[in-house]
C-alpha cells in the first residue's frame, strides 16, 4: 500500500536515514509513552515527512502533537489492517502497545521485552501485572518487538537469581 509506520521516534535522522536506505516513505508514527527516548525525534520527522502521530489520548499533554488520539480498546486502520491499542500502563502512566493482529505482531514499548519487562517509573506494581496479562493473552504466535533490547542483560539478571 506505500503506508509505512515508525514505532517510537528517539532520533529523526536514524529513521531518515533507515527509509531513505529503502526507497520508503512515512505516512505514520506510533508512539508508546512520553519518555524522551521514544519522542525526542517525533516533531522533525513528522515535519520531514508529514507522517501522522498517533499517542494514548490520556497522556496527549507530556506527547508531541497528535492527529490521532487513541484510548486503551480503540483499534484504527493501518494500510488495511486493524490495530489495537492496548494499556501498558505500569512502565508509565499512559503506555500503550499496539497489536497488529494481520501481521501477527505487537509494538510494546517499554512494558514488555524479552525474558523481562520495563522498570516501573510511574505505575503500581498491580497496574503493570494487568498490562502484563493483557499482553500474554495475544496469541502464542504473536512477535513481540520491543523498545528496547535487554534480552541478553535480562537472562544475566535471571541467573544471578537462580
Amino acid at each position: 500500500t506505500g503506508a509505512t509506520a515508525a514505532i517510537d521516534v528517539p532520533d529523526a535522522g536514524a529513521v531518515t536515514a533507515a527509509l531513505a536506505e529503502r526507497g520508503w516513505g512515512l505516512t505514520e508514527i506510533w508512539l508508546t509513552h512520553h519518555h524522551g527516548d521514544h519522542i525526542a525525534g517525533a516533531p522533525a520527522l513528522a515535519a520531514a515527512t508529514g507522517a501522522r502521530i498517533t499517542g494514548a489520548a490520556a497522556d496527549a499533554h507530556r506527547l508531541p502533537p497528535l492527529d490521532r488520539a487513541v484510548a486503551p480498546g480503540e483499534t484504527f486502520d493501518f494500510a488495511g489492517h486493524p490495530v489495537h491499542a492496548i494499556d501498558a500502563s505500569g512502565h508509565t502512566v499512559g503506555h500503550l502497545a499496539y497489536h497488529v493482529p494481520g501481521a501477527d505482531v505487537a509494538f510494546t514499548g517499554d512494558s514488555l521485552m524479552g525474558a523481562g519487562c520495563g522498570r516501573m517509573f510511574e505505575g503500581t506494581a498491580p497496574m503493570f501485572l494487568a498490562s502484563l496479562r493483557r499482553l500474554a493473552a495475544l496469541p502464542a504466535d504473536t512477535l513481540v518487538a520491543s523498545g528496547h533490547e535487554y534480552t541478553a542483560a535480562n537472562l544475566r539478571f535471571a541467573l544471578s537469581l537462580e
